[in-house]
């Protein structure tokens, strides 16, 4: 089958992606690019809206590509998806193409038939077990703390105080651990300052599912640029490595691969990215460092 992708790209900058088409299958799908700072790719979105993919990266641009799931799974909905869930499944589990059990709430249906086809079933357990959390998890990954139904200043706070402890001494610091590494981080840090205001439960919350990649073939990712993965073996890590047009970044090592064909332009390290400035400066080209806020409109005339 040949592969029958294209993109559709805007005019403030050349690695301004906006949409992203795929013809390949039976059915066209398009996805929308959801963009943040330096035009690092944030996630897709459908075309109701629905956030297919997320992504997030540490200062250098290395990836974690996440598949929010939504709302679902935790059938007696008291914030986690553990024993109680599962006991609920299997009460509720009707098979392909079968009834459910009238006796199972309409709360519980709406939880456990995750796509929707009015059955519960293989798929859905699947998608269960991906979720699952167990007995000792219990709360969601929310930033929202207090539980209020916000996010707030508040949990900001909060998120402060959990910098003193650890998620063992005090589980519900886990809500800010959006990432999943199993600790708090800057860009744990970042998420949730981009969720004040709104109401928890948006982009983050609900299950999210770890993906290797992008699991629609989404080849952009941080500063707009195309990354390929190579997995050395099953159980290693993939190497992820951007294309810079002239170079060839590692995010890993926040370091070219290739000496900078310009020269000392950027300083005495030919290797270094960026000036070692990932947060406010970027090299589309990989032969000059160029200040986001300045240099778009040399950008656009000079790279497209």
């Amino acid at each position: 089958m040949t592969v029958q992708r294209y993109h559709i790209d805007g005019p403030l900058y050349v690695d301004e992606h906006l949409l992203f088409a795929d013809k390949t299958g039976p059915a066209d799908r398009a996805f929308y690019y959801l963009l943040r700072d330096l035009y690092t790719v944030a996630g897709l979105a459908d075309e109701d809206g629905n956030v297919v993919e997320a992504y997030d990266y540490d200062a250098y641009g290395r990836l974690s590509a996440f598949a929010p799931q939504g709302d679902v799974a935790d059938a007696d909905r008291d914030g986690d998806v553990d024993v109680s869930d599962f006991e609920c499944l299997q009460r509720c589990f009707s098979g392909a193409g079968q009834p459910i059990d009238p006796a199972c709430t309409a709360a519980e249906v709406a939880q456990l038939d995750i796509d929707a086809d009015a059955d519960i079933d293989a798929d859905d357990m699947a998608v269960f077990l991906d979720c699952w959390q167990g007995p000792d998890w219990a709360i969601h990954t929310t930033g929202d703390y207090d539980a209020d139904g916000w996010i707030t200043s508040a949990d900001v706070g909060e998120y402060l105080n959990c910098l003193e402890k650890d998620l063992v001494q005090d589980p519900q610091c886990a809500v800010f651990d959006f990432d999943a590494s199993g600790a708090l981080d800057p860009g744990d840090y970042g998420t949730l300052l981009g969720l004040v205001g709104q109401p928890a439960g948006t982009l983050w919350g609900g299950c999210v599912i770890q993906l290797a990649g992008s699991a629609v073939g989404n080849p952009y990712f941080f500063t707009g640029r195309r990354l390929d993965a190579f997995p050395l073996s099953t159980a290693a890590e993939p190497v992820q490595l951007y294309h810079y047009r002239a170079r060839t970044y590692d995010p890993v090592h926040g370091r070219f691969l290739q000496r900078d064909p310009a020269g000392y332009v950027d300083g005495g390290n030919l290797f270094e990215y960026v000036a070692s400035r990932p947060l406010g400066l970027v090299d589309p080209s990989g032969e000059i460092t160029v200040d986001t806020l300045l240099d778009f409109g040399f950008l656009v005339l000079s790279q497209a």
